[in-house]
């Protein structure tokens, strides 16, 4: 029988047990022959299964099938008969103790659960634990079957890390990539710009040069603070959460990109329900990931466009939307929009880090929230963020 078989099967072979048991017990006393030879039998199958077998009756082990004898290289009758509590790992004694406790107050009692042991050479094992209540010799008993998956679950967390591995160093390639782009245009730019500033005499265009270099100095300030935002986010470092009123980060936000909105002649709408019940989070990610949702709506809006933002509540939750009537999204592009440094076409003529969508949904998921959108090409978008009130306590 294969591993993976023996802990598929394990409850239907305990429950074999168990009724071959009740069967033997079944057998009245004028057949005591006919029921020593059963229960020969019945020791002999037992013996023959690859897992360890156990009747725990009375405080003591009165059967024990030779799989037994092996369990994490220990002679488990041994072990017993000494007091096996000294094998089982802190963190499970009291599981282990609570089990035997509901046992004793139920007559029918089945319960399946991961114990950790020590083996022979005082490593670390798991065991995968079956205990099912009995009669045994018209005692009631416990019924037990154990399976080592120690080296099973060794091999499950290697697979684990291998992917998580490979997942880093995919996301490493990307980033280096990406941001390999990203660096290159600026200072290739930057470079141009010193090069002719040492070669041009004329005050125009000197000043020109000057121009283009705090452009490019402010796109890559721009784009080493979203990576350490980004960096931050991942790393899972926040402030304490406090509560603090939504509404008056929205509304600094918006203050926040003013220049570019005045400039194209936009109109900011907000509809911002009185009374909104305050929010536990990071008030500072929060304003980030507002500010940065509404610059780009202000980005992505045409001249003299609009731009709605409107906040509500339910009793869990507050619902925060951004709606603007700008260039919109493909649907190819959709999926991708909160991707690392994913620009479409659109985006890479106006510029940008590439990175403000991915802090918005980066910093709604640390909050326990989520982010949806809708767009149509040529008519707009709308991003309906769901946030709740209170953050879910670590026990929860």
């Amino acid at each position: 029988m294969s591993d993976k078989r023996t802990r598929a099967d394990l409850l239907h072979e305990i429950e074999q047990l168990k009724a071959r048991l009740a069967q033997l017990e079944s057998v009245g006393a004028s057949r005591d022959a006919t029921y020593a030879t059963d229960e020969s039998r019945f020791r002999q199958l037992l013996d023959s299964l690859p897992v360890t077998v156990f009747i725990y009756q009375d405080k003591q082990v009165v059967y024990l099938n030779s799989a037994g004898h092996h369990l994490c290289g220990h002679d488990l009758k041994q072990v017993i008969l000494a007091g096996f509590w000294h094998v089982i790992h802190p963190d499970s004694i009291d599981t282990l103790k609570d089990v035997f406790r509901q046992a004793n107050r139920r007559e029918t009692f089945q319960i399946r659960l991961d114990i950790k042991a020590y083996d022979v050479n005082h490593q670390l094992s798991v065991l995968d634990v079956m205990l099912v209540s009995i009669s045994y010799h018209q005692q009631p008993s416990l019924l037990g079957a154990v399976v080592d998956v120690t080296e099973r679950i060794h091999a499950h967390e290697q697979r684990l890390a291998l992917d998580a591995e490979k997942e880093r160093v995919k996301v490493l390639t990307d980033f280096v990539r990406d941001v390999g782009h990203d660096f290159r245009t600026p200072l290739s730019t930057i470079n141009t710009s010193i090069y002719l500033l040492g070669r041009v005499d004329d005050p125009i265009k000197r000043q020109q040069q000057l121009n283009i270099l705090r452009d490019q100095v402010r796109h890559l300030d721009k784009l080493v603070d979203a990576l350490l935002t980004m960096s931050r986010l991942d790393s899972g470092l926040m402030d304490t959460f406090k509560t603090f009123d939504l509404n008056l980060v929205i509304i600094e936000a918006i203050h926040s990109v003013d220049a570019l909105s005045h400039e194209k002649k936009q109109l900011i709408k907000t509809t911002l329900k009185d009374g909104l019940p305050p929010i536990e989070g990071d008030i500072h990610e929060i304003h980030r990931a507002m500010r940065e949702l509404i610059l780009n709506a202000v980005q992505y809006t045409s001249h003299e466009g609009e731009i709605e933002i409107q906040t509500q509540s339910t009793e869990h939750e507050v619902i925060i939307t951004v709606q603007d009537t700008g260039y919109g999204i493909a649907p190819d592009d959709l999926p991708h929009i909160f991707d690392r440094f994913f620009r479409a076409d659109q985006a890479r003529s106006i510029g940008g880090v590439g990175l403000g969508l991915s802090i918005v949904r980066k910093v709604i998921e640390h909050h326990h929230g989520r982010i949806d959108v809708l767009s149509q090409l040529h008519h707009g978008t709308t991003f309906i963020i769901h946030l709740p009130i209170y953050q879910p306590s670590e026990e929860q």
